[in-house]
């Protein structure tokens, strides 16, 4: 299992906040997150404590988890690929 390293989370998403020109006081409010609780986590480097709040994070910027979480695009055929060489 991979680990998120909350770093390099929060970087990325000053990374997506920044090239969509959205401060995250708009965010929080477009997704009825608490402002304090997120710029907290952030200051603390502690990731949003539910997959919930990621899946709404990353839907907002249209990427999908893996590359929220782990700053990857995760191939769509993977899944299939490594059933397929399980089953051989």
């Amino acid at each position: 299992m991979r680990k998120i390293n909350a770093m390099d989370f929060w970087r990325r998403m000053d990374i997506f906040m920044e090239r969509n020109g959205v401060p995250y006081k708009t965010f929080c409010k477009d997704n009825a997150f608490n402002y304090s609780t997120i710029m907290n986590q952030r200051n603390r480097n502690a990731i949003p404590s539910t997959i919930g709040q990621m899946l709404i994070m990353s839907e907002y910027f249209g990427i999908g988890i893996d590359e929220m979480l782990f700053g990857k695009k995760k191939d769509p055929n993977q899944n299939i690929l490594d059933a397929l060489e399980q089953a051989d």
